[in-house]
């Protein structure tokens, strides 16, 4: 997903914190005294190093994990970073022509959410079903579980989670009578022509709606929040995007820009313009991902404050439906041909534990992958999303889970921006999507 790239809005972080930088300070001292921070296992103990190919964080969290650990473990096992490219389309190009070719030395792999199938049906990742057992994925939030999970076992530990929001301006709903953000797509209509009419905002509704990876993400929600799917979630070699429900919720996306209520720019908006027409004041909702609430306290990205933002969960076709987002964020493999796996392990049971991820948390801002986070009082001080977010970052559903999912991205990318440019209708485009998506997953 593109927020996960190293993008102004992440490189501009640190900047954003005013409100949480104390809470964080405080929280990492205390989360790394933890002996539970750093797992001193025999294997951990051995002297070698293990090597984490990871993008690159500038948040400067996950280096501070990493000098802890290398602190604790002095004369030990070692943890060593190998930098891989900021595109993560890019990199998991890069990655599975190395696979391939045999080249992958590094022992610890982090990679986006929808990699696990994809890595996994080709042995490159080792499965972690002996280690990492259901009852301690059952610590974890479900959507990472789900996409880390292939052929009934599972493959990756999730490490962060992105989810997506609809944003608000709150002072605009109150001017307007409005005394909480929409629920479904009709209540987001009505209001958002409303405020329209009184000149307050130009745009309406701002999506990501580029032929990128990130229309697919939106597009999914649509399908998903009117009670479709793309993949039979319990057959992922069942396509059924072509039934009535996922064809209404697209037909639904296409509508808003129709309807003026989105821009027509809307087929060129990638997450940086929307953020940036919304923060600027010119609209009144925008679907984005978590790690752009923290902009709002920024003034040199931000002319609103956080009294003027709200978030809530993405709208539904019907009330009393449950709405669900599409779950982005990273995860850690474990490299199959690694020759240190028990230490391996002790890595990324360090990365991904409570304390761990508690100061990325706090320090980083990145929503956690661990249910019981959401109820941590210093998280909760420190990311405000753990709270006014939480059921969305507990209802974020994976993208279709499939070894073949770059291809099958392709496919809905090229589908998908045909029905929101008006192009086709959309019964025509996902009759045509049914019939490209299972010639993708039937291609073994």
């Amino acid at each position: 997903m593109e927020s996960l790239t190293d993008t102004p809005a992440r490189r501009e972080r640190g900047k954003a914190l005013r409100f949480v930088a104390a809470a964080g300070i405080t929280a990492l001292a205390s989360a790394l005294a933890l002996t539970g921070c750093s797992p001193a296992s025999s294997s951990a103990d051995a002297s070698k190093t293990i090597t984490v190919l990871a993008p690159p964080d500038s948040s400067g969290s996950m280096q501070k994990l990493i000098d802890q650990y290398n602190k604790d473990h002095a004369g030990g096992t070692q943890i060593k970073v190998d930098t891989a490219q900021t595109d993560m389309s890019a990199y998991f190009d890069q990655l599975r022509t190395q696979f391939t070719a045999g080249s992958v030395k590094d022992d610890v792999v982090i990679g986006d959410v929808t990699w696990a199938a994809q890595l996994a049906d080709n042995g490159w990742v080792q499965d972690l079903s002996d280690k990492f057992p259901k009852s301690e994925q059952d610590k974890f939030l479900p959507g990472g579980i789900a996409a880390d999970s292939w052929k009934g076992k599972i493959y990756g530990v999730p490490w962060f989670n992105a989810t997506a929001y609809l944003f608000y301006r709150k002072d605009l709903l109150a001017k307007y009578g409005y005394t909480s953000p929409p629920k479904t797509y009709d209540e987001l209509e009505t209001m958002a022509k409303k405020v329209l009419a009184g000149g307050d905002v130009k745009d309406g509704y701002l999506m990501q709606g580029a032929k990128y990876e990130g229309l697919v993400c939106n597009a999914a929600e649509f399908v998903w929040n009117s009670g479709g799917d793309i993949l039979d979630p319990q057959d992922s070699s069942k396509v059924v995007v072509n039934g009535a429900q996922a064809t209404a919720g697209l037909a639904r996306m296409r509508q808003l820009v129709a309807d003026g209520v989105a821009p027509a720019a809307s087929t060129t908006d990638k997450e940086q313009e929307n953020y940036t027409d919304f923060f600027n004041g010119n609209a009144l909702f925008m679907r984005n991902w978590s790690d752009f609430y923290r902009l709002v306290n920024d003034p040199k990205t931000s002319k609103l404050t956080a009294d003027q933002v709200g978030v809530a969960s993405l709208p539904v076709a019907q009330a009393g439906q449950t709405s669900s987002s599409s779950l982005g964020g990273w995860n850690l493999f474990m490299n199959a041909s690694s020759t240190n796996k028990d230490a391996a392990w002790d890595v990324i049971q360090y990365l991904s534990s409570d304390a761990a991820q508690k100061v990325r948390a706090t320090d980083g801002g990145f929503l956690p992958t661990r249910a019981a986070l959401y109820s941590d009082p210093d998280v909760n001080k420190a990311n405000p999303l753990t709270v006014i977010g939480k059921d969305a970052a507990f209802n974020a559903r994976s993208r279709p889970v499939t070894p073949f999912y770059s291809d099958a991205s392709l496919a809905m990318q090229d589908s998908f921006y045909k029905i929101l440019s008006g192009q086709e209708p959309a019964a025509q485009a996902t009759t045509e999507l049914q019939t490209a998506l299972e010639k993708v997953v039937k291609a073994k």
